[in-house]
């Protein structure tokens, strides 16, 4: 027969050893849950920024179609002549001013 003490001393030993490997399980799944909140937070930063960025675009991309649609009237296709290709009519004199 075991003595009382040796007994209790088995019993002890097996509470211990069930009370680390709850415990190891519980840091596990909160290590694994905790690290998948994370990218789930990560990755709605992520949407949200790129949400930002698409109706930023979306907006050239009507100020676009706007400068589009007006493109093929006489007074756009003139003055645009003269601002990026510097033309005028002949009979127009340039001053041309230089700073120092």
């Amino acid at each position: 027969m075991r003595s009382r003490w040796l007994a209790g001393q088995a019993e002890g030993r097996t509470r211990r050893a069930v009370a680390l490997a709850v415990g190891l399980v519980l840091l596990t799944l909160a290590w694994v849950f905790g690290t998948r909140l994370y990218a789930i937070v990560q990755v709605q930063r992520e949407v949200a920024a790129l949400a930002g960025r698409q109706a930023q675009e979306r907006g050239r991309i009507a100020e676009l179609q706007q400068a589009l649609a007006q493109a093929d009237r006489p007074q756009v296709i003139e003055r645009e002549a003269r601002l990026k290709l510097r033309w005028g009519y002949p009979d127009e004199e340039r001053i041309i001013l230089l700073g120092r």
